[in-house]
């Protein structure tokens, strides 16, 4: 961030609604930007949410965004979860993402956490 650049990989699983039990994840990969983030995140939920309705089921894999084209390209595939070699940051808040076919997307951003004591500065 110090460049002004950006560089965001992100996990992406959907199930039905009230159920408590996840979907596969797929992780997408290669967004830089805001936009593109929203962009990809938007293609992979509705993509998995159709291949489901379809009868189809979700591959766990990692997903390529490719943001000339707006779309995520399979890049290669996990056969186990302890292939993404990734752990939950502490510090970050769960997020949430809801789709209804009628109203289109409902996206519900969780508050941020209160920061800890010592972490506010104030300025002079």
């Amino acid at each position: 961030m110090e460049e002004g650049s950006l560089r965001c990989d992100a996990n992406v699983s959907v199930r039905p609604m009230g159920s408590t039990t996840l979907g596969t994840k797929t992780e997408v990969k290669n967004m830089n930007s805001f936009r593109n983030v929203e962009r990809a995140l938007e293609f992979e939920i509705n993509r998995q949410i159709a291949l489901i309705e379809d009868g189809g089921t979700v591959i766990q894999q990692t997903l390529l965004w490719d943001a000339n084209q707006n779309v995520a390209v399979a890049m290669r595939s996990k056969e186990e979860a302890h292939d993404y070699r990734y752990f939950p940051d502490p510090t970050s808040s769960p997020f949430s993402s809801m789709r209804s076919r009628s109203h289109g997307s409902v996206r519900r951003f969780p508050n941020f956490p209160a920061p800890a004591p010592g972490q506010v500065c104030q300025g002079t």
